[in-house]
């Protein structure tokens, strides 16, 4: 892939590739397995470039063809990031990784910590 313009589309393809990112570290961390995001990957590339080139034909420039596959990356990355998914996915996949939920050292029956004087 070769940009006319290499500046402006080193910058497209990073915000591009950030926007990726994204979106398979949110579904990496809610699923729990590399699979989902490999899968996720692989079927974004293939579907983004198929449509990309189908709409904007085969001799179209590098930075067009960015572009537009980027626009819908950043709109769900957007999604991502404003709706609080990333922030709560991370913060249920770290509980999971411990094997606790944050009160899992309280007595249910007391509402109270087991390692304060009863």
């Amino acid at each position: 892939m070769q940009f006319s313009n290499v500046a402006l589309g080193l910058l497209v393809w990073t915000v591009s590739f950030m926007c990726q990112e994204i979106i398979l570290s949110w579904l990496r961390l809610r699923s729990g397995s590399i699979w989902t995001t490999s899968v996720a990957h692989a079927g974004n590339n293939m579907t983004l470039s198929l449509l990309t080139g189908t709409l904007l034909g085969e001799g179209s420039d590098a930075t067009a063809t960015t572009m537009v596959m980027t626009a819908p990356m950043a709109v769900v990355a957007g999604w991502v990031l404003l709706s609080g998914r990333y922030r709560a996915a991370s913060q249920h996949r770290t509980h999971q990784l411990v094997g606790a939920s944050p009160d899992h050292h309280r007595d249910p029956r007391t509402k109270a910590s087991s390692t304060s004087p009863k």
